[in-house]
């Protein structure tokens, strides 16, 4: 007989730890919201220093001193150096600030840590203006004298600018030049003195299109047994001539292949014409069909 399996042994939870850490740093597994929050503080306190520079050029010695480092600091909870990095932002402005100060305000903030700003309350704290926010180009923080459907309007204007340069860049032409330059407002054929129509079908037949390739009434006519075969451009008969809504010359298309059709047996290209049967011009003997024509036939049924 086996023996039984061993116990499975539990790993401690320093083992889990390290596991997980190696599993981490080798697939490079990355909280993405996280990361996001953290890119958004960082630019913020950025943000925040450009506005003060941008007003005052340096921490001014008002109530809106006080309210620039708390929310500096407000935004740089999650460092472990959180005295340190408020003396570098007040070197970075030109202030040496005091310890008293420095206290202060990170006790202030820390008492309130789970207190989160969204760029709308954040942009009224800080009474941030629209002239403000595109002359510093600040993205994470929304100005307090524009409304949400100002906002939106603002939004789809900007990307109509933007399309619009990317469609000039590509060669694109705007709309009221393309109006000014079209044959609709230019009217080329009064200057000719003929009609829309003519001058478009004069165009046409410039540039060399071809009509389409349907059947015409030589096509099918062309090349029947016993008898001389049609002339290119006209009917057989006076009589074929004047049926209705056939044309008296007809072209044959040059790429057309008409071994297909000089097969076919009389009474079938007629039915295709519409034309009938019996007519005194058609009323001379036909010669003995060949084998391969007689064999044709019974396929086809006539």
């Amino acid at each position: 007989m086996t023996a039984p399996p061993a116990p499975r042994v539990r790993p401690s939870d320093k083992e889990v730890k390290a596991k997980r850490a190696e599993i981490a740093r080798r697939y490079r597994r990355r909280k993405s919201k996280t990361d996001i929050i953290k890119v958004i503080r960082g630019r913020r306190r950025n943000e925040i220093e450009d506005l003060v520079r941008y007003r005052h050029g340096t921490l001014p010695v008002t109530d809106d001193r006080e309210t620039y480092l708390r929310f500096w600091a407000w935004h740089n909870l999650h460092s472990k150096h959180q005295r340190e990095d408020l003396q570098a932002f007040g070197r970075r402005l030109g202030i040496i600030l005091p310890e008293g100060e420095i206290e202060a305000t990170v006790h202030y903030v820390q008492r309130r840590e789970l207190r989160k700003f969204s760029a709308s309350s954040l942009g009224k704290h800080l009474r941030l203006t629209e002239d403000e926010r595109w002359a510093l180009n600040i993205t994470t923080i929304e100005a307090h004298n524009v409304t949400p459907a100002d906002r939106r309007r603002m939004r789809r204007e900007m990307k109509t600018f933007k399309q619009r340069l990317r469609r000039r860049a590509k060669g694109v032409k705007p709309r009221v030049v393309y109006e000014d330059n079209s044959l609709t407002r230019t009217k080329p054929w009064k200057g000719q003195g003929i009609s829309r129509t003519t001058w478009y079908r004069r165009r046409r037949n410039k540039a060399g299109k071809q009509p389409g390739t349907s059947l015409r009434a030589s096509t099918l006519l062309t090349g029947l047994e016993g008898r001389t075969p049609v002339p290119i451009g006209t009917l057989p008969v006076p009589h074929l001539q004047q049926a209705r809504g056939l044309p008296r010359e007809e072209p044959l298309v040059p790429s057309l292949d008409l071994s297909a059709y000089e097969r076919l047996p009389l009474e079938v290209r007629l039915a295709c014409l519409c034309l009938p049967l019996s007519s005194p011009a058609l009323a001379t003997p036909r010669p003995a069909r060949s084998e391969h024509s007689l064999s044709y036939g019974n396929q086809r049924g006539f």
